[in-house]
This record gives structure tokens, sequence and C-alpha cells, in this order.
């Protein structure tokens, strides 16, 4: 890995931020990322979204030990295990949770130094 990368934290599981997210990486994909993105989220919402939305990238799922295995042509994401019924659901005190355990794999990340930066994506 040449450069470090920024770490996207998709937090609030049933916003609207993954389409979002969607569209900005097909179109800088398209330029030339310069820098890898990794996902901290529950691969499973990212991948139901990706499909309900009609999209289809690579999705790379890490964990911090292999942190230096990340990819520049794809989503890299670390798996936070959510419990969901439906991708729009609402369930505040499972997301809470959830938020939670996504900001401290985000913060041992960056005491680690193994990142430029972090981004809430909500």
């Amino acid at each position: 890995m040449n450069y470090k990368p920024i770490i996207i934290i998709l937090s609030e599981p049933y916003s609207i931020f993954l389409e979002i997210f969607f569209k900005a990486f097909k179109k800088l994909s398209k330029k030339g990322l310069k820098r890898p993105i990794v996902l901290i989220g529950s691969s499973e919402l990212v991948i139901k979204q990706m499909n309900y939305f009609n999209y289809n990238f690579v999705i790379k799922e890490i964990c911090i030990s292999d942190f230096q295995k990340i990819s520049i042509n794809s989503i890299n994401i670390i798996n936070v295990n959510l419990n969901f019924k439906s991708i729009f659901d609402k369930n505040i005190k499972n997301s809470n949770l959830y938020i939670e355990k996504c900001f401290k794999i985000a913060i041992e990340i960056l005491n680690n130094k193994m990142a430029v930066g972090i981004i809430n994506g909500p």
C-alpha cells in the first residue's frame, strides 16, 4: 500500500448515505482513486443496498490485522455485525450499539496511524 487510506464510518445504517457513496465511488473510480477507501460497517448491509441500487462493485472484506492488503480498486470494508430485517428498517436501539462499535474501530485505526483521516458517512 503506497498511501494511507481514508476511513468512512457508515454510522446510521438506515440512512441514504450508501446510495450517495455508490454514486460518488462510481465517478471517482472512473477518474482513478488516489487513496484507498475503507468502510467500517455491516458488509451484509452494504452488499444488499448495492444490489438494491443496481451497482456492482468489488467488495473486499478486511480486518485490522490485514490492513496492509487493502486495494485501491475495490470497496474495502471492515465488517461490524448488524442484525436487521429490512435494509431500510428503523431500529434505533440496535443502531446505537452498531454506531458505537464502528467508531471504536475507527479510533483504534487512527491511534495506530494506519489512516489519513476519517469521515462520518451520514
